[in-house]
């Protein structure tokens, strides 16, 4: 992730309109107060600590800015690997890797927001009753911060980017919901249930679903179209099914004939004198 922190830190001091000297000094002045946020004392420098803040505080509020535009450029590439997006939003729940909240809606409200009209609405009328100085800051067609109403209700779009199981949004017709799906799956050879409950292979499919971050993108749809083309000629069925059965001897011999050293040296007696018996009756035929 360093390499994405550096393209964000940078990005966003040209976003905040923020020199690296004012950005020093507006989390040096705030220092004492971020300590007195933790409950244990922090065991860093005030220039270590500094750093860590700013890279980190840079990198989180550019990332919910960028996904609040939806405009996502070359330097966020970042967005297009849902993977990292869903470790990343792991990191923000963790205790140990949480920034105080003042620090980051303080420096939110410096970067003007290009949000589209139904986002502004959507602010806008939860943001109700607040002054409005507020709802004009920014100007040039975009708003600064959005007000607090937006920023949490952003972030709380943010951490829901992995659409758990059960989460607004989820629809249980699209990744099992019924035994009935399990059996169109076995019918469909795409599964094979060897648990022989189809319930249970049903609540297994949906524990593993949860913490993952859903894609409306498949990027695997090429991949699988030519594996199921690959199934479906007959000699590849047949080499499939002997390459099974080769297995499953294989594993049968060396569970029941070859598990210990003296077992293998009786088969190997046996193999050779096999051989040999087989010699003898050749000469013997011959003569």
């Amino acid at each position: 992730m360093e390499e994405y922190k550096e393209r964000f830190f940078a990005h966003f001091l040209e976003r905040a309109q923020l020199s690296l000297e004012k950005y020093v000094e507006f989390v040096k002045d705030r220092e004492e107060k971020l300590r007195s946020c933790y409950a244990d004392t922090i065991q860093i420098d005030s220039d270590k600590l500094m750093e860590i803040v700013m890279v980190d505080a840079a990198f989180t509020v550019l990332l919910l800015v960028t996904f609040a535009e939806g405009n996502i450029s070359e330097c966020f590439r970042i967005f297009n690997k849902p993977y990292y997006i869903s470790s990343i939003i792991d990191d923000i729940f963790l205790l140990e890797n949480q920034l105080p909240l003042f620090i980051i809606e303080e420096l939110f409200a410096k970067i003007e927001i290009k949000i589209n009209s139904s986002s502004k609405k959507e602010a806008d009328e939860g943001g109700k009753g607040q002054e409005d100085e507020e709802e004009t800051k920014g100007g040039g067609g975009g708003e600064k911060g959005g007000g607090d109403f937006f920023f949490i209700k952003l972030v709380c779009q943010f951490v829901d980017l992995r659409g758990d199981i059960g989460a607004e949004g989820y629809d249980p017709m699209k990744l099992i919901d019924s035994p009935k799906d399990i059996d169109l799956l076995v019918k469909c050879g795409i599964i094979d249930n060897t648990l022989g409950d189809s319930l249970q292979a049903v609540n297994i499919f949906n524990s593993l679903a949860q913490g993952l971050l859903m894609t409306v993108e498949n990027h695997y749809a090429y991949l699988r179209e030519q594996l199921q083309t690959y199934c479906k000629e007959p000699s590849h069925k047949l080499k499939a099914a002997l390459r099974q059965h080769y297995n499953t001897w294989k594993i049968a011999l060396r569970k029941h004939y070859l598990n210990t050293p003296w077992v293998v040296i009786s088969v190997i007696a046996a193999v050779i004198l096999l051989v040999l018996t087989a010699v003898q009756t050749v000469f013997a035929v011959i003569s």
